[in-house]
């Protein structure tokens, strides 16, 4: 196995053909992979914005310029002008929220990041209020409401964003990958998120939370695996390989917990005859760096780059070249670095796990034109991590929906 070398670009399914840029999806009219036909969208604003709301709206909904509308590329029905409320004042908002709570997703315009001090923004409370109603949000700045609302590229990522929120694939991975069945982990002083992943003939997702203040989280940990375990079973059928990332560094005590959790659903017939299973850290704080070169000039390296560190270790490029070529006053574009930390085989070949956690980097669902830095696996429950670290503590009606996006 060579050292250094490029990783395939995956093929991105659609509901009527494949591509490799997400973007080319919707302009080839191949459709989203499966969602719904059709989304109660409320909108929120000050009063003094109305006029550019409900043109916003407008756009994602029947199209402007390169942009076809939600009607045309999702083929999805939103009513227009969908359900409002406006109110003068900011710290009106949470009040209103009630009135939108039959909606599937509202959509709520805020000041931008720097108007108003930390305590003041409306950002984080209307996100708390909203997961008590159950009710996910799609937020957009004023600035880019009134001067990107017809812009394609900011329409279709919006329309991806409210899509995907209410339960919609815009699209999977096409290519064969190493195993149908992943598992995502994030921990935190308060408790452990877990996001499960089933690429098989159909694709299934879910996200569960382990909320543990008085305990060490590790107590929580095999319970809440075993959990995500019988999820992928009940949904998905039985488990015949497994690979689970954890976001960061593993600790002992962690491998223990999910060792105790396989061993478990063992006993419980959950798994297959041969079952395999694979613990990879997935490594986003690291120093080493890798540059590119091209006409004439030193650039970011193109995606998908890899350097083999040993027999269980890889760098992996996930950002850079073609989306962003060159470097910015933030520096290079940077890499992470994924190990094999544990497994039950440990003959396989570590190429084609690096390679799946490059190609599920391409499947976050909120952009078509960039990809992320880490694989969802890691990045949604991070995520997670994040929102309830700020207080937001969602319902269980968003399972199966990607409310963090």
């Amino acid at each position: 196995m060579k050292m250094v070398g490029l990783f395939p670009k995956p093929v991105l399914r659609f509901k009527k053909g494949t591509t490799l840029f997400p973007a080319n999806g919707f302009k080839y009219n191949l459709e989203p992979y499966s969602g719904p036909d059709r989304i109660r969208l409320g909108l929120m604003a000050r009063r003094s914005l109305k006029k550019y709301a409900l043109n916003l709206v407008r756009n994602i909904v029947f199209g402007i310029d390169g942009y076809k509308g939600m009607a045309k590329w999702f083929k999805t029905y939103i009513k227009f002008p969908p359900k409002t409320v406006f109110k003068e004042k900011y710290d009106e908002f949470d009040d209103g929220l009630e009135d939108l709570s039959d909606c599937d997703i509202v959509l709520i315009v805020i000041p931008d990041e720097k108007a108003y001090s930390y305590d003041e923004d409306p950002y984080m409370p209307l996100k708390q209020r909203a997961a008590l109603l159950g009710l996910p949000t799609q937020m957009i700045c004023e600035s880019t409401l009134k001067y990107l609302r017809d812009r394609d590229y900011v329409l279709l990522n919006l329309a991806l964003s409210i899509y995907s929120k209410v339960g919609g694939i815009p699209w999977i991975i096409g290519s064969k990958m190493f195993s149908k069945n992943f598992i995502g982990i994030d921990i935190t002083r308060n408790g452990v998120a877990v996001f499960i992943l089933h690429m098989g003939k159909k694709i299934f997702f879910d996200w569960r939370i382990h909320l543990s203040p008085t305990v060490e989280v590790i107590y929580g940990l095999d319970k809440i695996i075993l959990d995500a375990f019988e999820i992928l079973y009940k949904n998905c059928g039985e488990i015949d390989s497994i690979v689970i990332h954890r976001d960061g560094n593993i600790f002992e005590g962690e491998v223990e917990a999910i060792r105790n959790a396989i061993s478990i659903g063992l006993s419980e017939d959950i798994f297959a005859e041969n079952f395999s299973w694979h613990i990879v850290e997935v490594k986003k704080k690291i120093i080493p760096k890798i540059v590119g070169y091209r006409y004439g000039r030193l650039t970011n390296p193109e995606k998908g780059y890899f350097y083999k560190i040993d027999l269980y270790r890889y760098l992996i490029t996930t950002s850079g070249f073609p989306e962003h070529p060159y470097i910015t006053e933030s520096g290079l574009a940077r890499p992470i670095i994924v190990e094999l930390i544990d497994t039950s085989n440990w003959e396989i070949d570590m190429y084609m796990i690096a390679r799946d956690i490059y190609w599920l980097s391409e499947l976050h669902w909120a952009s078509a034109f960039s990809s992320t830095r880490l694989p969802i696996t890691t990045l949604y429950p991070h995520r997670i991590c994040g929102f309830w670290s700020a207080g937001i503590y969602p319902s269980e009606k968003y399972y199966n929906k990607l409310w963090f996006l």
